[in-house]
């Protein structure tokens, strides 16, 4: 399984992703193991274990100290040979431009 890795994070810091409309999609947690140190790994699945169709999301970090970062996730659904996806993603962490990707 190929993974979108959301990298520059602060340690124990929670991830939820939703749509532009604001529909959840996924929650990623230290504690659950889906952010470990400072990277986040999200499959590409929403809460119930299905990929999500093409589009446009936002991924919004939150620390235990309160501070939030918000990126953009581009997930582009290929039908061509096999199921997959092409994602990326965009943000700023403390000034800093982080791109993530895979395909």
């Amino acid at each position: 399984m190929r993974y979108l890795i959301i990298d520059g994070l602060v340690q124990e810091t929670d991830v939820k992703i939703i749509t532009i409309d604001g529909t959840f999609i996924r929650y990623l947690s230290y504690i659950d193991g889906d952010v470990v140190g400072q990277q986040a790994f999200w499959d590409g699945k929403d809460h119930r274990g299905r990929y999500v169709g093409s589009g446009v999301c936002l991924c919004m970090a939150y620390t235990k100290d309160g501070d939030t970062t918000v990126g953009k996730i581009a997930v582009i659904r290929k039908y061509d040979k096999a199921p997959g996806f092409i994602l990326f993603s965009i943000f700023w962490v403390n000034g800093t431009k982080y791109l993530s990707y895979f395909l």
